[in-house]
């Protein structure tokens, strides 16, 4: 048996990624990053702590901003970004009103992301770029906050 002759298997995770239907992989991302959004808004205005309330707005924005549909190959990782930045706000914000359901709405959002990405492109190279990329702005965005805004 020469080894052109073997079909190259997926690993588990990519065949449970194209197991999901694709267009229910797409809706709960797009759903999911709605509700944390949405959460995210809450927060803002349940809060009165000022650097809290211009996080969460932000990161409602940046939500919203990365629902717009790229092109080419970083589509998909455009996507993860923005539902990765999400699921890290929830993790920053855990101890607040709904934050704990923003982390769990994140993290579902990030996953469909990664499903869809997945799905679409069949590499997770840039999609895992996204993900430390969206852990870098985060940590900017709480550097500039604070010293902008706490200052």
């Amino acid at each position: 048996m020469t080894t052109a002759g073997m079909e190259r298997t997926p690993n588990p995770l990519q065949r449970a990624a194209n197991a999901i239907p694709s267009g229910l992989a797409s809706g709960v991302a797009v759903a999911t990053k709605l509700a944390a959004v949405a959460l995210a808004l809450f927060i803002a205005f349940a809060q009165s702590y000022d650097e809290t309330q211009v996080f969460a707005v932000s990161i409602a924005a940046i939500g919203l901003i990365t629902l717009v549909p790229a092109g080419g190959r970083m589509a998909g990782a455009w996507s993860v970004f923005g539902a990765a930045m999400l699921l890290y706000a929830g993790a920053l914000l855990v101890n607040v009103s709904v934050g704990s359901l923003l982390l769990v709405v994140g993290a579902i959002a990030t996953t469909a992301a990664l499903v869809v990405n997945q799905q679409r492109t069949g590499s997770a190279l840039f999609a895992v770029a996204a993900l430390f990329a969206a852990m870098g702005a985060i940590t900017a965005l709480v550097f500039v906050i604070v010293f902008a805004v706490g200052g």
